[in-house]
Order: structure tokens, then sequence, then C-alpha cells
């Protein structure tokens, strides 16, 4: 049931924010799964996380926020919303929690190239629309870097992910790690790789 809905809830989600014209990139798990998966063996995940833009940040919290319930942080007013908010469903409601980011991680940690990595993304191909995308590969190995990294633990979906991203495509590896030098991500990719 978990994953009937992970696959529903995204579907009128991205019609949501479709209609208003706010484009966005799938994150993880999200982009993951209907890409670099099969139905056979999907990607497992707890929850759906969506990067949208500063300029479209305000607007993609009002219209999720009609639907579903602000998650509150452990501790209030700590961060609170620097570059991502939880949503959960409203108590009447099935479905999963929804982290949406204005950011990769804490702004002043990295200094990801954010513009870049909007101008990189493609379409995402289960979706057929240029307003739902995924990040490139090598984007999209600097964020697995940083997610890692920021939770101080290289979980096993990670290293899996990592794995059928360096499959899927062929990576300049030098490149990457020169990206990763000149947005400070560069020790998170070490550890990753």
């Amino acid at each position: 049931i978990h994953e009937m809905l992970k696959t529903k809830q995204p579907n009128t989600l991205l019609t949501v924010l479709s209609a208003h014209h706010i484009p966005v990139i799938l994150l993880k798990g999200t982009a993951f799964a209907k890409w670099l998966y099969t139905e056979e063996a999907p990607r497992l995940s707890s929850d759906l996380d969506i990067l949208v833009r500063a300029c479209d940040w305000d607007k993609a919290v009002t219209l999720l926020s009609r639907t579903m319930s602000r998650t509150a942080k452990p501790v209030e007013g700590v961060f609170d919303d620097l570059y991502e908010i939880s949503f959960k469903p409203k108590e009447e409601q099935l479905g999963v929690e929804v982290d949406l980011h204005q950011h990769l991680t804490h702004p002043t940690l990295f200094d990801v190239d954010l513009e870049g990595i909007w101008s990189r993304s493609v379409p995402h191909p289960a979706y057929g629309s240029d307003l739902t995308r995924m990040m490139s590969v090598p984007d999209a190995l600097l964020h697995q870097a940083l997610h890692s990294f920021k939770d101080v633990e290289y979980k096993t979906y990670n290293l899996i992910d990592t794995a059928y991203l360096l499959k899927h495509e062929s990576v300049d590896l030098d490149a990457l790690f020169l990206s990763a030098q000149q947005q400070g991500v560069d020790v998170a990719l070490y550890g990753l790789l």
C-alpha cells in the first residue's frame, strides 16, 4: 500500500504544482524509482523529496499546506525552513511525507551551484513534462554525497543508488571531482566513492 501511495501521491502533487507553473526537480528515491529501478525491484523510500526554486518557494509551501500538514521540527526555531520543510498527510488522508526543498543542504555549509543544477537538469522520463525534472547524473552523484555526509552515514540505499548512477552513465570523474572541489563537496564525494 505504501508503494502504491508513493506512485499516486507524486502524480497528484506534480499536477498541482504544474498547474501553477512551478518546476520541480525530483530528488533521491523519488527521482530514481521510475528511472534507475524497475517495478519488479523498486527503489523503496519513506518519503518524497522535491526541490523547487527559491522564487517558487512561498507558492509551493502554500499549495502543499492546503492538502498537507507541516511537520514540526524536533527543536522549534532551529533552521526552520532554511532549506527544507516536511509535510505529512492530514489525519483523514493516506499518503507519505513530502520533503519540500529550496536547497539541497544547509546553504552555509557548502557552495552548491543550484542554478547550475537547474540548468543541467533534464525532464524526468517517467512524467512527460518539462516541469518535472531530475538532476544530471554528475549532480545526482554530488547530491548523494551531500546527503550521506549530512546524515554522517552511508546507508545501503545510498551506495546502491550511487552504483546504479555510475552504471547508467559514463561519468568524467576528473570533472566530477573538480566540480565537487569548487562547491566544497569533495570530502563528502571522496567518502561516498
